[in-house]
């Protein structure tokens, strides 16, 4: 069998073409084989052999590779599947070669989520290190490490057929002809629907970038049209070679890519448009839209082709030179062929019903209508159950389910996770007396690792939660039950700690709750048994993976009190929620809740807005049963505004206002903070920049006349800051989710957060609270059970929510329930007070915090990035980076 080396080589040289004997691919027998000429394995993965080499460009090849792991025993019934290479143009350091590694992962992971019928699935990414090239054959543009080149893969579908470019020239040689109006409108209405598809992923809107009809394959089985070559590889290259020649970084394909792709300016959902109309041309034609003069005479290409005004002038418009003459989304192109009867409307159920009204069988009408709408309803699939893997009382870890690496070097630590997996296997056992022993066990030895090293360990809190939690069902009594929803996801580093500091809070108050702390001598939780009245909590930890769609599930499960897998669990009743992390996670769970369950959530501040306006089409509808600890994103907004307000009364030579917005129009958050900040100031002053339609690099030109960069970006967003900051010589501000003061554990991506750092120096952040201003009692607390004061704004959120729970259950007597617990949060007649780490806690309306004007100087609290002491009394504490108040 020909075989093809899928390693990167000079653009002139011939491929690496090797014999392999089928009996080394045979299933059960795979035996790797090497290339001849350089070494290079041949089976990658041991399960992928690339056949053929079906192209290359600026950042990549790709090839047609068997699957050896696909059903069939023989090689003749296996399935072919993409296979493509990132290959970067320029060489990279390792700083850039890391940030390839992060951004491939996450396009790879995008690509994976989108599931369309005519969208190549992706079914694997991964990146490989094999043994360098031999010197002699080494090129310019290689990337090594430690004598290892180190490469990425995509593994997509692999569409037997046809593209268009090649069945228009069938066409022309075999039938002298171009496509027809009637095939023109079917290429239309199938890569609009995709396009439509795209363009609204609720994970990462995306935008094509290279729609041409080379990239749109007929599919030989059913005739349906596919939408190829989504271009991963080739954006993930682009951010990373930001410093290259633009020639060489920006995707064009002349003739089809608009005129702003091609001037390395904004690219936005209307270029693909232009693309597909371009694409259109060109099949309508024969010739290359480029010989036309497209865009700049859009009359000269009519002439060549025999179609309708009306299918022409929307071509034309999709064509515009500026995009804002286009069409602004696929679905108005859509909406336009429709009204202009170029293609046929459906008939849908709801038009039919509407005629019979119009007929005045208005009774009949409303009748059906109903019917419909129920029968609608009943057909609607109801929300698949999660696995036990989304669940924990104290039987698995959700938060380490392996041991971190940066631990192994402390031996205390380790026979900690140890103790902890004791603990966990009793706990599934039902020993809860022998499993509260190991637990506590297991936090003094958490404690012995941070004293002898605090850079190898560190207290874990759900070994904390877990220890409560055998205490609680080790006790005479039924324990009060609460349910805390953590972002984790497996996957992401930043969710894991964001999900530590969140138990962090859950930990500390749950303990406080389940024994008297002479600590507490404020608070009005504090009597002289532990728990309600012997009743000690219990805490049920859920992940909702920052899914939105999960979150929802995971709310199905709590609402109904059912924890998969745990049937112990069985007839006990979840009275409350900690949580979501994220507005956008509790805005799907809240859809569940309203009505049935109160979450107090410690950090979602999204702006809740229940309708659009007619200058902005943002809009939150969160439920009222959704209370919030950590003040809203107008008050980010407001602190904001007076810091850039007063840097300017400051400097009297300089007294534009100019604002450039980084932020991403596909994330609640992002959307939030912008509209809030752009309030604050005349539209004259503000330029835009949406990072969910373009990259980084085509909002460059924002930057020159701007005097301030707002970053209105999220969690996962650490790399677009980083290059934002990058280019940017302007000040910069964010809000609360690029604050990571998290003194506790070591970090994993250290060599990222320290290039983040260097360049984030001076960085302001609005942030809900700083824990310098929380009282001394909290402060002390968290020393003995954390080993520092310092422990973040959202675990002293967290540990405010679940303040809220307790005093609002205790205030319901002996037996509270859930809707006992909103009356009380939610009453008018005796509005609810509480105190906490994060000050008093009150209400409005609303549901949210209740920022008072003597609360001005702690609820909403600027601070400033700083590579030194914020106070020179401060001790050292060896962080690279600190968060000082302003």
């Amino acid at each position: 069998m020909q075989v093809y080396c899928t390693r990167p080589r000079g653009r002139e040289q011939p491929p690496h073409i090797n014999h392999v004997e089928e009996d080394y691919l045979n299933n059960g027998k795979i035996q790797q084989r090497y290339c001849s000429t350089c070494g290079m394995p041949l089976i990658i993965k041991n399960r992928y052999v690339a056949l053929s080499e079906k192209g290359q460009g600026g950042f990549g090849r790709t090839f047609v590779a068997l699957d050896l792991d696909s059903p069939g025993e023989t090689l003749a019934q296996k399935r072919y599947r993409i296979l493509k290479l990132l290959h970067p143009n320029t060489q990279l350091s390792p700083a850039a070669l890391q940030l390839v590694e992060r951004l491939f992962k996450e396009e790879a992971e995008v690509l994976e989520e989108l599931r369309h019928n005519q969208i190549p699935r992706l079914y694997a990414f991964f990146e490989l290190s094999v043994a360098a090239y031999p010197q002699s054959y080494i090129q310019d543009n290689q990337n090594f490490t430690n004598n290892e080149q180190k490469l990425f893969y995509l593994v997509q579908e692999y569409i037997q057929g046809q593209d268009l470019e090649k069945e228009l020239l069938h066409l022309r040689s075999q039938e002298n002809r171009n496509f027809s109006e009637t095939e023109i409108l079917e290429v239309l209405s199938e890569i609009l629907g995709i396009l439509k598809f795209i363009h609204a992923n609720p994970k990462k809107p995306l935008i094509h970038r290279d729609i041409k009809p080379s990239n749109i394959v007929r599919n030989g089985r059913d005739k349906q049209l596919y939408l190829i070559d989504f271009g991963a590889v080739k954006q993930v290259v682009q951010v990373v070679e930001e410093g290259a020649d633009s020639s060489e970084t920006v995707i064009i394909s002349p003739g089809f890519s608009p005129p702003e792709q091609v001037h390395g300016k904004t690219v936005t959902f209307t270029s693909d448009l232009y693309s597909l109309a371009a694409s259109c041309v060109c099949l309508l034609t024969g010739a290359n839209p480029h010989s036309f003069d497209i865009p700049f005479n859009l009359e000269k290409w009519k002439v060549s082709a025999n179609i309708s005004p009306k299918l022409t002038k929307v071509l034309n418009k999709m064509l515009e030179p500026d995009p804002k003459n286009r069409y602004q989304s696929a679905d108005e192109v859509l909406t336009t062929l429709r009204r202009e009867g170029i293609i046929e409307v459906e008939k849908s159920k709801d038009k039919i019903i509407w005629w019979w009204g119009l007929l005045g069988i208005t009774g009949l009408g409303l009748l059906l209508t109903l019917i419909w709408l129920l029968i609608s309803e009943l057909q609607k699939p109801p929300l698949p159950a999660l696995s036990a893997e989304y669940f924990t009382r104290g039987e698995k870890s959700l938060l380490t389910p392996d041991i971190p690496q940066n631990v192994k070097n402390n031996v205390n630590c380790q026979d900690a996770f140890a103790k902890k997996d004791a603990g966990m296997k009793d706990f599934g056992a039902q020993k809860y007396q022998s499993a509260e022993k190991n637990f506590e066990e297991a936090i003094q030895l958490f404690k012995k690792g941070l004293q002898s090293n605090p850079k190898t360990c560190y207290v874990d809190p759900e070994t904390v939660i877990f220890w409560n939690n055998a205490k609680a069902n080790n006790s005479s009594k039924a324990p009060l039950t609460i349910a805390t929803v953590i972002p984790i996801d497996g996957k992401q580093e930043e969710l894991r700690k964001f999900s530590e500091q969140l138990l962090r809070g859950v930990a500390h108050q749950q303990g406080n709750f389940n024994q008297v702390n002479i600590h507490q001598v404020n608070n009005s939780t504090n009597n002289s048994t532990p728990g309600l009245n012997g009743r000690l909590m219990e805490v049920v930890i859920a992940r909702d993976n920052n899914n939105q769609e999960i979150s929802q599930r995971v709310a199905k499960h709590i609402i109904n009190n059912q924890i998969p897998g745990d049937t112990r669990f069985k007839g006990r009743n979840i009275l409350a929620i900690v949580g979501n992390f994220t507005s956008k996670a509790i805005l799907a769970g809240a859809e569940e809740y309203h009505g049935k369950i109160v979450a107090v959530s410690p950090s979602s501040t999204a702006v809740r807005q229940f309708q659009k306006t007619p200058d902005s089409d943002y809009e939150y509808k969160l439920s009222k049963y959704v209370f919030r600890i950590a003040p809203n994103d107008a008050i980010a907004a407001k602190d904001l505004s007076r810091y850039i307000k007063g840097k300017i009364s400051q400097n009297p030579t300089n007294n534009s206002e100019k604002i450039t917005i980084f932020f991403k129009s596909g994330e609640i958050y992002s959307k939030s903070l912008k509209e809030s900040l752009a309030k604050k100031f005349d539209a004259n002053d503000l330029m835009f920049c949406d990072l969910s339609q373009t990259i980084i690099r085509d909002c460059r030109n924002l930057l020159q006349n701007a005097s301030f960069l707002m970053l209105s970006l999220g969690i996962g967003d650490a790399n677009l800051v980083f290059s934002a900051l990058q280019i940017s010589k302007v000040p910069s501000l964010g809000g609360d989710a690029l604050y990571s003061d998290d003194k506790i554990t070591a970090d994993s991506d250290e060599n990222l957060n320290e290039n983040l750092a260097n360049k984030a120096n001076n960085l302001v952040l609005a942030i809900p609270f700083d824990v310098e201003f929380a009282p001394q009692f909290f402060k002390e607390e968290s020393k003995q059970l954390w080993g520092t004061q310092r422990v973040g704004w959202r675990t002293a959120a967290t540990y405010d929510a679940l303040q809220v729970i307790i005093d609002g259950l205790q205030r319901q007597g002996n037996n509270p329930t859930r809707q006992g617990l909103y009356d009380v949060l939610s009453s008018e007649s005796s509005p609810f007070q509480s105190s906490g780490a994060t000050g008093a806690i009150e209400f409005d309306n609303q549901s949210d915090r209740l920022v008072k004007p003597e609360d001005d100087d702690r609820l909403g609290v600027l601070v400033q990035v700083r590579d030194s002491k914020c106070k020179p009394e401060d001790k050292d504490d060896g962080a690279k980076y600190r968060f000082c108040p302003i």
